[in-house]
């Protein structure tokens, strides 16, 4: 059994429609999470489980290959199944509250992490590293909890973030093709 190897050009072109999608997947999600919050969540998240299955099936049929399209499918298919059952919205809250409490205690302990291209502080002050890791402890507690619909305004902040991230990817990939 011969494994088709792809060209530089097959590479060029699925980094293009990779990019594309992923650019258009990016700003249908920032979009609708920027305007509706966290109510849209199990909304958003069927959709992009919806165009991960589809994705994943293009794949499989490009390249007839069920190893090259697997990830897709199943991450596509537990995106559907979280939002058809109205799940994602509290998994996505308790996670991201996680990450924020993770990085509040990584911070105490003087590894300030960086997440996402966030701005690290200078490690070598010891009482900064507690206060900035105890507000970071707190603001994940507040998100996990969701008290007085904090997260519902994070949501919105983040939404436009990822809409913005998304046309600037969908303007890289036109700018590949």
């Amino acid at each position: 059994m011969s494994k088709h190897v792809a060209t530089s050009a097959e590479f060029r072109v699925n980094s293009k429609t990779n990019g594309l999608f992923l650019g258009i997947l990016f700003v249908i999600f920032g979009a609708v999470t920027a305007v509706c919050g966290q109510g849209m969540l199990d909304i958003v998240v069927i959709i992009t489980g919806a165009l991960f299955v589809l994705f994943g099936l293009l794949t499989f049929f490009e390249t007839k290959s069920l190893e090259s399209s697997l990830f897709t499918l199943v991450i596509g298919i537990v995106f559907l199944v979280l939002g058809l059952l109205g799940l994602a919205s509290s998994i996505i809250r308790i996670v991201f509250g996680l990450m924020i409490v993770l990085s509040g205690v990584f911070t105490i302990l003087g590894n300030s992490p960086n997440f996402v291209g966030a701005v690290s502080i200078d490690t070598s002050v010891r009482a900064l590293n507690i206060a900035v890791g105890a507000v970071l402890i707190v603001l994940g507690i507040i998100a996990m909890i969701n008290y007085g619909g904090s997260f519902d305004i994070l949501i919105r902040i983040i939404g436009v973030i990822i809409l913005v991230m998304g046309a600037l990817k969908i303007a890289k990939a036109m700018n590949m093709m």
